[in-house]
C-alpha cells in the first residue's frame, strides 16, 4: 500500500513538472503597449501618443551646476510599476542610443538608472530591445548618442565657422570663439513598452521574484538558442 502511494505521488510530481515546463517554454503572450496606459507621462508626448505620423524629440538637459548640456533624452513614466520585457523604438534618424530603466531611486536621488542596452546601430528606423530586468519599474529612459543627421550638421557648422573666421580676419576682429558643436534633433515616432501578460499580478513579492529569476534565466537561454525569435530585429 505504501509503495503504491509513493508511486502515485511520483507520477503526480512528474506530471506537474512536465506541465510546468510546457508552460514555461511556450511562447509568451505580450501585454498591451504600456505607453498607452492612462496616466503615462513623457518628456516628449508625441513619442507615446500611438500615432506614427507625429514626431517627438529628445531633449537635452543642462549639466551639473548649469555647466554644459547632457545628451538628448526621453523619459517615459508609467502610472504604476510594471515588469518590462520589451521596448520598441521607431525613429527617423536615431543611430546610436542607450536604454535605461529606473531601479527605484536612492537616498541621494529620486531615480537610480540601470543601463539595459547600448545600441550602436539602428537599422530601418526600428529597434526592438528585449529587456531582462527582473524587478518592476515605472520609468524608462532613452538617451540619444548619435543620429544619421549629425554628419550633415557638422559639415554645415564647419563651413559656417570657416566663413566667420575668414570674415573676422578681414576686419581685424576675433575669430569664431565660443564655437560649440550642436547635435541634430533626434526624431522619434513612437516608444512602445511591453511586458508579458503573466507578469500583471507580480508585485514586490520576494517568493514570486525568486521564481521569476529562475524562470527568466531559462527563458533567456531558450531565446538565445532560438535565433528565429529575436535575431532578425535585435540591435
Amino acid at each position: 500500500m505504501v509503495n503504491k502511494f509513493f508511486i502515485l505521488l511520483s507520477l503526480l510530481c512528474i506530471c506537474a513538472f512536465m506541465i510546468g515546463c510546457s508552460v514555461l517554454f511556450s511562447e509568451q503572450e505580450w501585454s498591451d503597449n504600456y505607453s498607452l496606459l492612462d496616466g503615462t507621462k513623457s518628456t516628449s508626448l508625441e513619442a507615446i501618443d500611438g500615432d506614427m505620423e507625429t514626431i517627438g524629440h529628445a531633449q537635452a538637459r543642462r549639466g551639473t551646476k548649469g555647466v554644459g548640456r547632457s545628451a538628448p533624452e526621453v523619459i517615459v513614466t508609467l502610472p504604476k510599476k510594471k515588469v518590462i520585457r520589451k521596448v520598441i523604438i521607431y525613429s527617423d534618424n536615431i543611430k546610436k542610443f542607450n536604454l535605461y530603466v529606473d531601479k527605484g531611486g536612492s537616498a541621494l536621488s529620486d531615480t537610480d538608472w540601470e543601463l539595459i542596452k547600448e545600441v550602436q546601430t539602428v537599422k530601418k528606423g526600428i529597434a526592438i530591445i528585449p529587456v531582462f530586468h527582473l524587478h518592476p519599474t515605472d520609468k524608462v529612459k532613452l538617451v540619444v548618442i548619435g543620429t544619421t543627421d549629425d554628419a550633415s550638421l557638422l559639415r554645415q557648422q564647419n563651413a559656417s565657422r570657416l566663413t566667420n573666421v575668414t570674415n573676422s580676419s578681414r576686419d581685424g576682429t576675433t575669430g569664431a570663439g565660443g564655437f560649440r558643436r550642436a547635435r541634430a534633433a533626434a526624431k522619434i515616432r513612437e516608444i512602445e513598452i511591453f511586458g508579458y501578460k503573466r507578469d500583471k499580478d507580480i508585485k514586490d513579492d520576494p517568493i514570486l521574484e525568486d521564481e521569476l529569476i529562475v524562470e527568466d534565466e531559462l527563458i533567456e537561454e531558450k531565446e538565445e538558442k532560438d535565433t528565429g525569435q529575436f535575431e532578425p530585429l535585435l540591435y
